[in-house]
């Protein structure tokens, strides 16, 4: 499938550059963007283990330097049968620029070298060695004070980033969005895969797509999802893109970034840490770290954290949460409390 993707692409866009692993290739790319001199050299190129809707490259050049080209392609690179708007990237690259003045974000962001804007493509600065986040779903991991308060300072800073005027609506994105996490997980479907995940899981489903009382309250927060509101937000901030590096906690891909209602990001990571089964006071010391103030909606904070928590276990969910399924069966019953009810 992606072979056949990527000669169509090619057929259709003539003139854009299509990335690869090619050494020669990308060389050649390289130094016609002026991204490395004449003299230097592509001496090999890995894919790292990404869970990416974009390709990532990690570029090995002489001199000892490593750099990172990423690309939107016309879609999921993971996934090449589904179809993902190409110019992402451009939101993500305007959103660096518009973070770049403030000090905590843009030491907590990776540095963009250079945007072909033509061909969708990023040069970014190499991070080193990480890890992500996701570990703290393990049953004898959490997430560390420090990793915690690192997170809020983030968002907190990002809720009172001014914002110019033009930024992109990044509809497109939203609405892929809005459908994995406000529509599938709640419409009336076979789910008889389900249970070959988790014996139980078919059951919990049902329920709670038989519930119309809490898909009113979820057709109400999706359409305050797609609102455009006054906040800057990542729009994709969980544990996979909150990487431990040796330079402290870093935040990637904001292709989902848009100006939106002030609870979304705060919501998303709150749901992760339910998720990582995270102990009572950590969470209370999450809550107390919320950047609060007479905008902030308690009532659409928990009913946000609801969704994501219900769409991770019974949608499309790709992380390692290892709950039993009376575990998955309490975190549900409270997910669909906060949709109808708030905290």
């Amino acid at each position: 499938m992606l072979v056949e993707r990527k000669k169509a692409f090619r057929e259709k866009y003539p003139d854009k550059h299509l990335l690869s692993d090619s050494i020669s290739e990308t060389e050649s790319y390289l130094k016609k963007m002026g991204w490395i001199s004449n003299t230097q050299q592509v001496k090999s190129i890995e894919k790292p283990a990404e869970d990416s809707m974009s390709l990532v490259l990690k570029v090995y050049l002489s001199e000892e330097r490593e750099v990172i080209i990423k690309q939107s392609r016309p879609w999921v690179e993971k996934n090449p049968q589904i179809d993902a708007p190409e110019h992402r990237l451009d939101v993500e690259n305007q959103y660096y620029k518009v973070i770049s003045g403030n000090p905590v974000l843009a030491r907590m962001s990776p540095k963009v070298l250079g945007y072909d804007e033509s061909s969708s493509v990023m040069l970014m600065s190499d991070l080193g060695e990480y890890t992500d986040l996701t570990f703290i779903y393990g049953s004898n991991s959490e997430i560390s004070v420090e990793d915690l308060t690192s997170c809020f300072n983030y968002l907190n800073n990002l809720q009172k980033q001014p914002i110019p005027i033009d930024f992109p609506e990044n509809q497109t994105m939203k609405m892929v969005n809005h459908e994995n996490i406000f529509q599938r997980p709640f419409q009336n479907r076979d789910d008889n895969d389900l249970d070959s995940i988790q014996p139980g899981l078919k059951v919990l489903s049902q329920v709670i797509r038989k519930d119309t009382e809490l898909k009113k309250s979820v057709e109400r927060l999706g359409k305050a999802y797609l609102s455009i509101g006054s906040c800057l937000l990542h729009g994709n901030f969980y544990t996979r893109n909150l990487l431990k590096t040796e330079r402290g906690l870093v935040i990637r891909n904001p292709e989902y970034a848009y100006c939106g209602p002030y609870e979304w990001d705060y919501s998303k990571f709150m749901a992760h840490l339910y998720l990582a089964q995270t102990p009572k006071p950590l969470i209370n010391q999450a809550l107390d770290l919320i950047h609060n103030s007479d905008e902030f909606d308690f009532f659409q904070f928990a009913g946000f954290a609801g969704i994501e928590i219900i769409q991770r276990l019974i949608g499309s969910n790709e992380l390692p949460i290892a709950l039993s399924i009376d575990e998955k069966a309490a975190l549900i019953d409270k997910a669909t409390e906060w949709i109808k009810f708030g905290i």
